[in-house]
């Protein structure tokens, strides 16, 4: 089953009960899928979880890009769901946007997340995208992060995410960031470069991620740390298979500490 295509479906809840029919604390979840039976999803929840629907989220992503009068690039947006977390990136065609390099663009975009198992608060931020690639640039940590938890203590989540959505005016971070990779664009990676910083470059990313990275970068023609970046965001922003949940996780990591050595 490719959970992508029940990113949206309809979700209930279902209060648990013991073996003897007592009470628990606990609800179970269910999902609806294309044939609209009701599947169960393998983590309960506590009695004080607050379900937000992948479907509301994504309402939400959108009154909030019309609330800011942007546009989505709805032919290059993407979701990802494992029938447990969720996320959903929306490029901006009208958001800012900075050349790199003559004719090789950087843009920005809005990321939304979700869970049904708690594992992940609810919650968006800025994300960048280079334009010749798509290669998307997640988790930089110049740009906000606005989150709320799955309890009854953010009910009032909706307004509160509207009162904070001046987070939108980043332009001075966007820009701070740009500016960093057009110095990158500038600086060449070679041997002694790595030999000094391939362990923080790779740091909290896994070996068997290192590789295919440096092999991508050794076979581009661009010895840059623009070029490096690229070579590391093309494989974890593109994966198609496996944990795509992790691979984004990676290029987050991937991208800050490359801007951190740059």
């Amino acid at each position: 089953m490719d959970w992508n295509d029940l990113a949206y479906a309809n979700i209930e809840t279902t209060p648990l009960t013991t073996i003897n029919g007592n009470a628990t604390d606990y609800l179970g979840l269910e999902i609806q899928d294309a044939t609209e039976e009701w599947l169960p999803l393998d983590k309960p929840v506590t009695e004080n979880y607050l379900l937000v629907q992948n479907s509301e989220v994504r309402d939400i992503a959108q009154q909030l890009v019309n609330e800011n009068n942007l546009t989505v690039d709805s032919a290059n947006q993407r979701h990802m769901f494992n029938g447990r977390q969720f996320k959903l990136f929306l490029p901006l065609s009208d958001g800012i946007e900075r050349d790199i390099l003559p004719g090789d663009p950087v843009r920005s975009g809005l990321m939304f997340q979700n869970s049904y198992d708690m594992s992940m608060a609810f919650g968006f931020s800025v994300y960048m995208e280079r334009l010749l690639c798509s290669n998307g640039m997640t988790g930089i940590t110049e740009f906000p992060f606005v989150k709320f938890k799955h309890t009854q203590g953010s009910a009032d989540w909706m307004d509160e995410i509207f009162r904070v959505s001046t987070f939108l005016e980043y332009n001075s971070a966007f820009n701070e960031i740009a500016d960093k990779m057009i110095t990158m664009a500038g600086k060449h990676a070679g041997y002694n470069w790595f030999n000094t910083n391939y362990s923080k470059l790779f740091s909290d990313i896994p070996s068997n991620l290192a590789a295919p990275v440096m092999a991508n970068y050794f076979k581009s023609d661009d010895d840059t740390l623009w070029g490096l970046m690229n070579a590391g965001t093309d494989i974890m922003w593109h994966k198609k298979s496996g944990n795509q949940f992790a691979s984004v996780k990676h290029n987050g990591t991937f991208v800050n500490n490359l801007l951190t050595l740059c």
